[in-house]
């Protein structure tokens, strides 16, 4: 029988491979990634095919590592067939913060790209592409209240830490000295960036102006209510408003000598921003609440279970037609210091 001539399995020599070359971006160039942008495109890499002298299967890694690191523990950031990968400024922003990457300073990176044919032939490489990159954080940026109707007067390195609700709106409550003035800063220490108002609203509302930095103009102060007491201090920085009311915590239910008479609750001492506290006597196996707004029945904070005397989380009820909250389960009778923490949404109770 005659035979016939097989083709020549492909031989392999790495002397004659090419390497991958990247396409874009091009090097050197610095990224501010910024939040408003998120769904925008941040770039896209791509490179040259290898070449292995022969048709393969061949997957590409792109990775990157600070530029001191010398790739000594690289952030792979995709594994593809293909030849090139484009991802958003959030898809690439979470890949830096998830790897601890801090946000708001630049960093010197280094990308390549590694072709991989199996684990028996050595990669093939492209050249190292440095950039800049500033991430940022989807974390609000803090805003504090200061001014000589505050606890702190107006020493801007112990300015009071307000708390982020989202979308620009930060809120604190606390104390205010009637007929005295305050204002908000951005960075401990420093007068710039600052929130004072242009003067034509009242303590309850107004307009917000933002001195951006030290050599604008100071803006007026907000003038605080006229009496002295609790107020809660909301401000909208994306449309510079603020809102001012007066708030208050207090307890009231069975176990108290209040009942529940909303009413009459019984009020208790604020020691902190959005600490309140009350020493009272408390009747065993009874219970109670807090509500805001004395004769009404929302907002209320009830507990998430109510069997815990000594402490546990607290519940908010914002309207009366949110579900009513358990009360705290109250067991032995004494005299308790009761410790109500909003801020956190906690609450603890020490038996004097």
């Amino acid at each position: 029988m005659s035979c016939e001539e097989m083709d020549k399995e492909p031989v392999l020599d790495m002397d004659q491979a090419s390497d991958p070359v990247f396409t874009s971006p091009t090097g050197g160039g610095e990224y501010e990634l910024l939040q408003d942008q998120a769904e925008n495109e941040f770039a896209t890499f791509s490179w040259s095919p290898a070449d292995y002298g022969f048709q393969a299967s061949i997957s590409y890694v792109l990775e990157m590592d600070y530029a001191d690191s010398s790739f000594s523990n690289p952030i792979q950031l995709v594994v593809t067939e293909e030849t090139s990968v484009s991802m958003t400024v959030e898809e690439f922003n979470s890949i830096l913060l998830n790897a601890g990457v801090e946000a708001g300073v630049p960093h010197l990176f280094q990308f390549r790209v590694k072709s991989r044919l199996n684990e028996n032939v050595e990669d093939l490489m492209t050249e190292v592409l440095s950039i800049t990159i500033i991430p940022y954080t989807d974390e609000a940026p803090p805003l504090y209240m200061l001014g000589d109707a505050t606890r702190v007067g107006w020493d801007n390195m112990k300015a009071i830490e307000m708390i982020s609700l989202g979308q620009g709106v930060y809120e604190i409550v606390d104390s205010l000295k009637g007929g005295a003035y305050y204002k908000f800063i951005t960075n401990l220490g420093q007068w710039a960036p600052q929130y004072g108002t242009d003067g034509n609203g009242t303590w309850e509302a107004g307009n917000l102006v933002l001195r951006a930095s030290e050599a604008e103009p100071d803006p007026a102060a907000l003038e605080a209510p006229p009496t002295d007491g609790i107020y809660r201090i909301t401000l909208d920085v994306n449309n510079l408003t603020y809102t001012v009311e007066e708030t208050g915590l207090f307890v009231l239910g069975d176990a108290t000598t209040a009942g529940w008479d909303n009413v009459n609750p019984l009020p208790m001492s604020l020691i902190e921003p959005y600490v309140f506290q009350i020493t009272t006597e408390l009747g065993a196996d009874m219970f109670y609440k807090f509500i805001t707004d004395p004769g009404n029945w929302a907002p209320m904070y009830g507990a998430v279970d109510g069997e815990n005397e000594e402490e546990g989380e607290l519940q908010y009820r914002p309207t009366e037609g949110d579900p009513d909250p358990p009360a705290i389960h109250n067991i032995t009778a004494g005299t308790k210091t009761i410790t109500a923490d909003l801020k956190n949404l906690t609450y603890t109770v020490t038996t004097q």
